[in-house]
């Protein structure tokens, strides 16, 4: 028997297989829900997880679920302050690029170039189910589409010019270029958040 809580709606169940157990969770979450929040026996998992469970020992399973709309506004803070520690961290690489401090330059560019591409994939998420509503709708993809543009530019001329190794560009891209796309989104992002 294991303990299922969906939302704080708690029963016991019996499933057959961690098949069953998907199944039973995904008919109880309301409709257009996504799960977002997973513990196991108590431990923190990522839903992506659920499939590879043992059923033997697992005493209780946690779920909490949400909306993509509800996950996009609620994503606004942390992926503000995403924008601002990677701008940061790129007004850093530049400092060291400019320092002579190639090496140090370069490794700590492909750490922020990995995390740029996660926050590009949060911003993805953001703009397909953020609600915003009808009458700034088209305003707003408009700005967003001309800010995504910036941004892929920016990324697209860094990736090139980290294969050419000039550290004065490298300087210029990752202290100017790429934090101003950045900086677009913040202003986008803040807006929203109103």
């Amino acid at each position: 028997m294991i303990e299922l809580e969906i939302n704080d709606s708690r029963r016991d169940v019996e499933p057959g297989s961690t098949r069953e157990l998907r199944d039973l969770i995904v008919d109880d979450l309301p409709a257009g829900h996504l799960i977002h929040q997973l513990s196991v026996n108590g431990r923190a998992l990522d839903p992506e997880e659920l499939d590879a469970l043992d059923l033997d020992g697992l005493s209780s399973v946690a779920v909490r679920s949400s909306s993509p709309q509800q996950l996009a506004r609620g994503s606004l803070d942390e992926t503000i302050d995403w924008v601002s520690r990677i701008c940061t961290a790129l007004e850093e690489v530049a400092a060291r690029y400019r320092n002579g401090s190639e090496q140090e330059g370069t490794r700590s560019l492909i750490e922020v170039i990995d995390a740029l591409q996660v926050l590009m994939g949060l911003l993805s998420g953001i703009r397909r189910w953020i609600d915003v509503p009808g009458a700034h709708r088209a305003r707003f993809e408009v700005e967003w589409s001309d800010s995504e543009a910036s941004l892929q530019r920016e990324t697209e001329a860094l990736l090139a010019e980290l294969q050419d190794g000039d550290p004065v560009v490298l300087a210029d891209r990752t202290g100017s270029g790429v934090p101003a796309a950045l900086r677009r989104f913040a202003v986008l992002l803040e807006q929203i958040r109103r």
